[in-house]
């Protein structure tokens, strides 16, 4: 997706961030992140690039609207690394950049710094399911390259898979996306709700099973 970046910050760049709800507001201004995150992050807003930064899984949403502000910075990862809905989701922040940003060079850029965990583009939800007719009514059925890697076109008869369950561990699914309606048949991980900000886990649940032959035909 066009300007986002999946960044998870480790929770020791964050370690000496004062408790947010105890803090004046002159200390949390005061308080900067180490250097070799804060340089790259004032890289981009130097070129008025940095646009939000949203500690996607903290129970208390405290993104930074004006990014351009270091402390309101901070305290989105403070916040994401110790407001997080569970151990497994802390610092995970989406970083919402100027759409004429170069994302696989920042990606590159930032992988590299110390005290981020991991840096990733948002997948675009693509459907990733076909079949072999000429006919098909899904629109970007000759951009599934999977498809072709496997032959697919090629198989006949075609083996039915109904009876198959698979069972998905990633970012959870969007439950209401047209190309999975009943295909899900449940969301299970305690304490977290299965709404997928990121989109890699309904991008995976579609490459297994999004209905084909559904795109609405034109008027």
């Amino acid at each position: 997706m066009p300007g986002l970046l999946v960044v998870r910050i480790k929770e020791d760049v964050v370690a000496n961030v004062p408790d947010l709800r105890r803090a004046t507001a002159a200390a949390i201004r005061a308080f900067r992140l180490p250097t070799a995150i804060e340089e790259p992050l004032q890289h981009l807003e130097r070129r008025q690039l940095m646009r939000e930064v949203i500690p996607v899984f903290a129970r208390t949403k405290g993104g930074a609207p004006r990014p351009t502000q270091a402390h309101l910075r901070t305290i989105a990862f403070a916040v994401s690394v110790r407001e997080s809905e569970n151990e497994d989701l802390r610092g995970i922040n989406l970083l919402r950049l100027s759409p004429k940003v170069d994302l696989a060079k920042t990606e590159k850029e930032l992988s590299g710094v110390r005290g981020i965990g991991y840096v990733h583009r948002v997948p675009a939800r693509w459907l990733a399911e076909a079949r072999p007719e000429a006919s098909s009514a899904d629109p970007m059925v000759n951009r599934q390259w999977g498809l072709r890697a496997i032959r697919w076109f090629d198989a006949s008869p075609l083996p039915s898979a109904a009876a198959i369950k698979v069972a998905v561990l990633d970012t959870g699914i969007d439950t209401t996306h047209p190309d999975l309606r009943g295909r899900v048949a449940s969301y299970t991980h305690p304490g977290t709700k299965a709404a997928d900000i990121i989109g890699h886990g309904t991008h995976v649940c579609g490459i297994i099973a999004a209905n084909a032959n559904n795109h609405p035909p034109s008027p």
